[in-house]
């Protein structure tokens, strides 16, 4: 599928289904960046509704999988930190 797709024929759904493969985390074409580029380039380009709908949603998701990706490794350091100064206190307590 994915080579068929990278093939592809030059029109804009074939642009989009590539860029929306590319976006996929897990697909051997996986490429965010390049998604991002792709899908930004195809929204600028005054497409069909549909199409423009479809890259912008995917954007959006993005977007949004980022965000979450960021909080999480946030709150995985704060958890860390935590955990480090519960280790230094009851080292501190015992004996």
């Amino acid at each position: 599928m994915w080579r068929h797709a990278r093939k592809g024929d030059g029109s804009r759904e074939s642009e989009l289904r590539i860029a929306v493969m590319q976006s996929l985390p897990g697909h051997t074409g996986y490429d965010a960046p390049a998604a991002r580029r792709h899908l930004q380039a195809l929204r600028a380009a005054s497409p069909p509704d549909e199409i423009a709908a479809v890259a912008q949603l995917r954007l959006a998701e993005m977007h949004t999988d980022d965000a979450l990706r960021d909080e999480n490794q946030s709150l995985r350091q704060r958890l860390s930190q935590l955990v480090d100064i519960e280790r230094s206190m009851v080292a501190r307590d015992r004996p």
